[in-house]
């Protein structure tokens, strides 16, 4: 799993971080997009981009093992 996480940038691991400590990826659903920006201080489009790639990031990183 370490190798996974070596793919992300800073900013993006933070916020993956965020996102589960909110309940983001709970299901169902405790915590939305709009928490996990301001949680980091951003815009929701930016909190939602730092998910996504870091998600697709770590989707490949598991799917290319």
């Amino acid at each position: 799993m370490l190798l996974f996480i070596k793919k992300l940038a800073a900013r993006q691991l933070k916020a993956i971080a965020i996102a589960r400590e909110l309940g983001y990826y709970e299901v169902p659903q405790t915590g939305s997009l709009a928490n996990v920006a301001t949680a980091l201080e951003c815009s929701e489009s930016a909190a939602s981009t730092l998910l996504r790639t870091a998600e697709s990031k770590l989707v490949d990183a598991a799917v290319q093992r």
